[in-house]
């Protein structure tokens, strides 16, 4: 089922898109980035949003290049999308990255969630650290 709506997405209108890429992130296709990655670059604002709630919900670390594009991305509610998944992402090379996107942020909210994610990083790499010491 998965492949077939990977073909629909790339041969589809915008608003059927949507749809799919909503469908696919609720259904976890961790091989849908390819094809999100294909897509981004003729997406329309809402369409990046759509990209954005979907790889919030599939928690893929491939994912982190198309998210830090989104992270530039016109609309604060796609940027703030971005910044919350890549503070999920658990990889702590994200972090300069984040900080140096905290500094240029001028919406207040999406600033709070870029400031989350990048303590949700540390944190995760704080315990992995702990972890290998210990273990």
């Amino acid at each position: 089922m998965h492949q077939h709506l990977l073909e629909i997405l790339q041969e589809t209108e915008e608003k059927v898109q949507e749809v799919i890429i909503q469908i696919l992130g609720e259904i976890g296709c961790q091989s849908c980035i390819p094809h999100f990655e294909r897509l981004y670059p003729k997406a329309g604002p809402r369409l990046r949003q759509k990209l954005a709630e979907a790889l919030e919900k599939l928690k893929v670390p491939d994912s982190r290049y198309l998210l830090a594009k989104l992270l530039d991305d016109e609309r604060w509610q796609t940027r703030m999308l971005a910044a919350k998944a890549l503070g999920q992402l658990g990889l702590p090379e994200m972090i300069p990255l984040l900080e140096n996107k905290l500094r240029e942020e001028q919406d207040p909210l999406v600033k709070e969630c870029i400031s989350d994610a990048v303590q949700n990083l540390e944190e995760s790499s704080q315990t992995v650290g702990s972890w290998v010491r210990i273990g």
